[in-house]
């Protein structure tokens, strides 16, 4: 079960079609969204994890292609790591960037 804004539950679909995801908001800008009051937010969380159990036969690995390659974007232009303390990142662009990794873990952990 995947909960988050509607970006967040658009994402999980993609990559894991058989997902149950809980909207509780959906994303304006960077720093604004709207949220669901809290007891609906609440309600649609335990409705949302009961039908992920009643389901979990769906549920499937997700493995990914190796090696793993993830390209973060961040918000703010001038906030990237410094590339003399990680060789192996890859700058795209003022404000975007990759690793590489044998596994997920490796690559995750290099970010």
């Amino acid at each position: 079960m995947v909960s988050g804004d509607d970006k967040a539950c658009d994402e999980a679909k993609d990559f894991l079609p058989w997902a149950t995801t809980a909207e509780v908001k959906k994303g304006l800008s960077v720093n604004g969204g709207m949220l669901l009051p809290p007891g609906r937010a609440h309600d649609l969380l335990a409705a949302k994890t009961k039908e992920s159990m009643a389901n979990f036969t769906r549920a499937k690995s997700f493995i990914s292609e190796k090696p793993v390659t993830l390209r973060v974007e961040l918000v703010e232009r001038g906030r990237l790591p410094s590339p003399e303390s990680k060789p192996y990142m890859k700058i795209i662009d003022g404000r975007t960037y990759e690793v590489q990794g044998a596994s997920m873990e490796e690559a995750l952990l290099r970010l």
